[in-house]
């Protein structure tokens, strides 16, 4: 089961809503299986670079580790918060990490602890002027 939250800028209406954590449909099995022409995976990861690398890594044997699900990205040009699928394959004594930009600026967008998103002072991407405030947050699966 994963965690929503609902921010809210304490200075304008920016109002970003993200998702932390994993679903039922997000099992080990389910996020490698073939479902017509491709896998949950494409989905997951929405971009097809990494879709590639990451079939590639479970075809050749990789093994996904348990630390998988939603997580919070911030990119470090614009402050935007992102929300992505995280995962680690293992593969060959390496691991695996999706590499996700910033649609924006086209910079490597960083991933937050769960902890830090909840407990870190984040300013608004957008005004630039408040923090964000968790103003609820809710159960999804």
């Amino acid at each position: 089961m994963g965690t929503g939250i609902d921010f809210q800028c304490e200075h304008c209406n920016y109002r970003p809503s993200l998702c932390v954590g994993t679903g039922m449909k997000f099992d080990e099995e389910n996020i490698f299986q073939k479902d017509l022409e491709r896998t949950i995976l494409y989905d997951l990861l929405d971009d097809e670079r990494e879709y590639k690398r990451f079939s590639l890594a479970a075809a050749s044997g990789g093994v996904l580790q348990p630390d998988y699900g939603y997580k919070v990205y911030r990119c470090e040009g614009c402050g935007d918060l992102h929300n992505h699928f995280y995962m680690q394959v293992k593969l060959n004594g390496q691991i695996l990490t999706p590499r996700y930009t910033c649609r924006q600026c086209r910079i490597l967008l960083v991933k937050m602890d769960d902890e830090e998103v909840f407990t870190q002072i984040i300013h608004c991407p957008l005004c630039e002027e408040g923090k964000l405030q968790v103003e609820g947050t809710y159960l999804w699966d």
